[in-house]
């Protein structure tokens, strides 16, 4: 009898101890899946950004070399930045040792970037006979995407209503359409976010064919 009875009281202390654990939480956690993160939210301060000449597979190239318009693009990324701590008093929630399948949350822009402006520096003709002229807004000529996906969208599509910004992320900007004849395409590019912050990149240039 002492022995059934120790035996029960070990097995009310053990399924005592698993009603304790947050099981979707443990070591078959896939994501972050609110168990208490190990690191308190973090916010990516942009102090400014770039843009990189690159080809199809995120080589960097030289903007004066021609190459297909649809096999060079400018790559929006971030130059300078500060992380900072959301919140001093963060305190993460009890893991009891088992949440290290759980991702750190990722740290980006809480500040949306809402608009991309391109506007044209040199004057240019095209080859169905459209010109572009200096001081033009050319941003309807050109496509954004990340930076491994095939398809440009319209940069307000891409864009939608403001769109946050990774740690390590970057966007690729390049012509939509075949040009029809070689050109070199000299512009300046400015990234706008919600706050109002505003980043002039000025005096690029992306040379391209059809």
């Amino acid at each position: 009898m002492r022995l059934t009875a120790k035996r029960i009281g070990l097995t009310i202390s053990l399924f005592s101890f698993l009603a304790l654990i947050p099981m979707s939480c443990g070591i078959f956690c896939q994501d972050s899946c609110g168990c208490g993160p190990s690191a308190p939210p973090q916010d990516l301060i942009i102090k400014s950004m770039q843009l990189l000449t690159l080809g199809p597979m995120g080589q960097t190239v030289n903007p004066l070399d021609t190459l297909s318009y649809n096999q060079v693009f400018k790559s929006l990324e971030v130059k300078e930045f500060e992380i900072k701590l959301l919140s001093e008093n963060f305190s993460p929630g009890p893991s009891f040792g088992l949440a290290y399948a759980c991702s750190p949350l990722p740290v980006y822009s809480r500040d949306e970037i809402i608009d991309i402006r391109i506007r044209n520096k040199t004057a240019l003709t095209l080859a169905d006979g459209t010109t572009l002229n200096p001081q033009q807004d050319i941003s309807s000529y050109f496509g954004m995407a990340f930076f491994y996906t095939d398809k440009l969208a319209t940069i307000q599509e891409f864009i939608g209503t403001g769109r946050y910004f990774f740690w390590g992320e970057n966007f690729k900007l390049g012509f939509k359409q075949s040009p029809g004849k070689a050109l070199k395409l000299e512009f300046d590019v400015e990234v706008s976010f919600k706050s109002g912050k505003a980043f002039l990149l000025e005096n690029q240039v992306l040379s391209i064919r059809g």
